[in-house]
């Protein structure tokens, strides 16, 4: 049979992105001067990393063609694709030649508005990386680009469906790693111009919208849709032909094809060397919840803030997520190159005694099936005052802390040292008990398996199907937008039967019976994302469940819709400095908005919080954010948590 015709080459569209350490979900931003060199033909202010590319890029700085081909390929079947990285590079190649013949997109509702303002490289690549090198240019001088976009629906296949090499149909499969699982469509306009100009006004994008491109300062660079059938699309709900650009893609691994991740070369006027093999860690990373602290690769300045962070979960092979003191989030290498940034950490803060409870009197026993281990334990507890801590035999099967009238910041503090010394922390259920109020006993059960790394015994061997499993969020109704958007997450990931229901238990927890641990640190992982503090939950195994069902309570929430409060009863839910949010018009509370017409251009913009800032004259809490230089006060309840996940 004659080889098939190679496909035009505006279908085999590149895209070259930045560095991995400007992009949102990427690894960690090195020293300035670690050596490392900038790649050419990019910007001289980005240095090279090793990339790992976002799983939901922005289209609107891709070319027009590419844009075009992937409209077309849609309504042909499930598009492939070669998505990767090298080095500096990250390449996007549509594979017009391959296809998934056994799903369609469909199409539904999606309305979002957004603006992304970039004013110099750093911010370019971290808000529209595909394209930005070619577009680094026009920022020269007291210049800025924007986007105004209007997304009014998304084509998508269905929530949990994979796709492995057999799948896929074509000539060019061979070269697949991704499928491409939604397109988000809606129209644009991108606009380069002087600061001032390109951040003030209205949008760019609108009926009636500020014609930016138009003046003496300022240039159109692309603009696709019409604004007023995106008005009509998203009032009726149907896809409109005129306001069905994509500018967005949600992507998904081919399994066995996750596409390698390459240094980039020691000198930009030299050939690439060979790639270095990505080798699996040769250590498990640790646990939800686990401690850690600077290792023997470390080289990311002062992120730790010289302190001990909390793992949040694992970002790819190699990598895993940490929370730090501050709030704020990034990820390290933990077998990534061979290389690790983090240790266990070996001690945490001292907690000091509260009045009339002091640690001295406090009787904490370790039940260790290592009693090797158990004494080591013992040993750092007695040197933060424990006394009369000490180990005995037989531990419980679950992996818990006991306690009754004993302080709960003890109880914390010897869960850290615990974690100090390789215990898997987050597998740790947390048990208060009727020993009463004044017994000052701790017991910690260690069984098999309790450090990093090890097998719980009681967790099930996992072979309970993520497609069979019920995931159930228990939530109260003013978190439930929040608990909505995270079962959109789950089931994205394979957990299709995940519901959303009020009345949550007083206790923050998660409950399962045959899920297998792996299964449960990555629902956590998912919460976590949304800024739910994961190291505060109680995880139980309980036998008595169905073996399908996993129960969730977050009774604390995520992001709290409450009014009406002082300064003393402000309640903030999982908000904190660090968290990342997608900022909304604010709603009027018994008439008062609280808003100004300066804060309309950061409507959609995806912001970090600086700081909690108390509550307005209507009792709403707020925060001060990052893009506007803490400037305006941003009421909560009209704010989008962004997943790290």
């Amino acid at each position: 049979m004659p080889r098939p015709a190679p496909p035009p080459l505006a279908l085999l569209a590149s895209i070259t992105l930045a560095s991995a350490m400007l992009l949102p979900a990427c690894g960690p931003k090195p020293p300035v001067n670690d050596g490392k060199t900038t790649q050419k033909g990019f910007d001289s202010a980005v240095s090279c990393s090793a990339v790992r590319p976002q799983t939901e890029p922005d289209l609107m700085a891709w070319d027009p063609g590419s844009r075009g081909n992937l409209s077309r390929l849609r309504k042909e079947g499930v598009v492939a694709v070669r998505y990767e990285a090298k080095g500096c590079n990250v390449e996007l190649e549509l594979l017009p030649n391959c296809i998934g013949p056994g799903a369609q997109y469909k199409y539904s509702q999606y309305p979002e508005e957004q603006t992304k303002v970039a004013r110099n490289s750093e911010e370019l690549y971290a808000e529209l990386p595909l394209g930005a090198a070619r577009l680094s240019g026009k920022l020269k001088g007291n210049r800025a680009l924007r986007t105004d976009y209007r997304l009014v629906g998304l084509s998508a296949i269905p929530a949990g469906k994979s796709f492995t090499p057999a799948d896929l149909k074509g000539p060019d499969c061979a070269r697949a790693t991704h499928v491409i699982s939604t397109v988000y469509l809606g129209g644009f306009t991108l606009v380069a111009g002087d600061l001032n100009e390109v951040e003030g006004g209205g949008s760019v994008f609108a009926v009636g919208g500020a014609k930016a491109g138009t003046s003496s300062k300022s240039e159109r660079l692309d603009s696709a849709g019409d604004p007023e059938s995106c008005e009509a699309a998203a009032k009726e709900g149907v896809e409109n032909p005129r306001c069905s650009v994509p500018l967005r893609i949600g992507l998904i691994s081919i399994e066995g094809r996750a596409p390698t991740v390459t240094t980039p070369t020691a000198s930009p006027q030299l050939p690439a060397p060979t790639a270095r093999v990505v080798t699996s860690p040769s250590r498990p990373p640790p646990s939800v919840g686990a401690r850690v602290s600077r290792g023997p690769d470390w080289k990311w300045q002062d992120q730790d803030k010289s302190g001990a962070g909390t793992v949040v979960g694992e970002d790819g092979t190699g990598w895993v997520r940490v929370r730090w003191p501050d709030g704020s989030t990034n990820s390290y290498r933990w077998g990534y190159d061979g290389k690790y940034d983090l240790s266990i950490a070996t001690t945490a803060p001292p907690v000091a005694a509260p009045a009339g409870i002091a640690k001295s009197s406090v009787n904490v026993v370790i039940f260790a099936a290592d009693p090797a281990w158990g004494e080591q334990i013992v040993a750092q507890l007695k040197s933060r005052g424990y006394s009369l801590a000490h180990t005995n035999v037989g531990p419980n099967p679950d992996m818990n802390i006991k306690w009754g009238g004993a302080p709960r910041d003890y109880v914390e503090e010897i869960v850290s040292v615990v974690g100090g010394m390789g215990g898997d922390v987050g597998k740790i259920n947390r048990m208060s008990t009727a020993f009463g109020p004044k017994d000052t006993d701790i017991f910690v059960n260690l069984p098999t398996g309790s450090r990093v790394g090890g097998a719980v015994s009681a967790p099930s061997s996992g072979a309970l199907s993520k497609s069979s499993a019920e995931v159930v969020l228990f939530m109260n109704t003013a978190d439930q937008t929040a608990g909505n958007e995270i079962a959109r997450v789950l089931k994205a990931r394979g957990w299709t039967d995940t519901t959303v229901l009020g009345s949550p238990n007083s206790d923050n927890n998660i409950k399962w019976n045959g899920a297998s641990s792996a299964q449960v640190d990555e629902i956590l992982a998912v919460l976590s994302g949304f800024g739910v503090d994961t190291g505060s939950i109680h995880r139980k195994h309980m036998t008595e469940l169905p073996s399908h069902k996993i129960f969730v309570n977050l009774p604390s929430g995520a992001i709290s819709q409450e009014c009406g409060k002082t300064v003393s009863s402000a309640v903030f839910g999982t908000m904190r400095a660090g968290t990342k949010l997608q900022l909304g018009r604010h709603r009027a509370v018994s008439g008062d908005a609280n808003w100004a017409d300066t804060m309309s251009p950061f409507v959609g913009r995806r912001v970090t919080v600086r700081r909690l800032s108390d509550v307005d004259a209507a009792g709403c809490p707020g925060v001060r954010v990052d893009a506007d230089g803490e400037k305006h006060f941003w009421r909560i309840r009209d704010a989008k948590i962004i997943p790290l996940v």
